[in-house]
């Protein structure tokens, strides 16, 4: 889970790099996430310490796919979770560099 003086620093970041304060710390927990592991917004929303609404990860996570960074899998429908997975991306050499800088 990730601590809150990292949240912190990393939304800060968010909110001046792209104006939403999610997408750095959301990107910060995938990063851990092997390429090609799927993952929820439930696993996202559990490392972030519950500090953001289901809702709102899933808008990053539409914006992390439009960068081409995720590829949301075929949904089976009702009752199963949406789910994503991590593709090799420069974006998350991006993350992982400001990562390091801004929530040491």
């Amino acid at each position: 889970m990730m601590e809150k003086h990292q949240y912190d620093a990393l939304r800060n970041l968010s909110n001046g790099l792209f104006k939403n304060g999610l997408v750095v710390p959301a990107a910060a927990c995938i990063t851990e996430i092997e390429l090609g592991e799927a993952f929820g917004v439930t696993w996202v929303r559990e490392q972030l310490g519950g500090r953001a609404a289901a809702n709102q990860i899933h808008e990053v996570l539409a914006r992390l796919e439009t960068c081409e960074a995720l590829e949301q899998l075929p949904y089976p429908g009702r009752p199963h979770p949406r789910m994503w997975r991590r593709l090799d991306s420069p974006f998350w050499t991006f993350i992982e560099a400001w990562t390091k800088l801004h929530a040491a």
